[in-house]
């Protein structure tokens, strides 16, 4: 179960990545926007981006906290 939750969250941070992204260039084709205008939607992409990683950092980071504490438990119940 866990697993599966694990693996949702990843592809869903994958997915968030790849639509901002995407819409980043339909932007550029259908809008064709400024050199200023791009710098911002790129920026803002970048941003998603960043933020995405953080998020599946802290995740992981959550995770290994929680099997470090399984360990120790096991490990002091002997």
């Amino acid at each position: 179960m866990l697993n599966e939750k694990k693996k949702l969250i990843a592809f869903g941070l994958l997915g968030f990545v790849a639509l901002v992204w995407a819409g980043a260039a339909a932007s550029l084709v259908l809008l064709e926007p400024t050199i200023a205008q791009w710098a911002l939607i790129v920026t803002a992409a970048a941003l998603a981006t960043e933020a995405a990683l953080w998020i599946g950092a802290v995740l992981l980071g959550i995770e290994a906290i929680r099997r470090l504490r399984a360990r120790l438990w096991l490990k002091r119940s002997r």
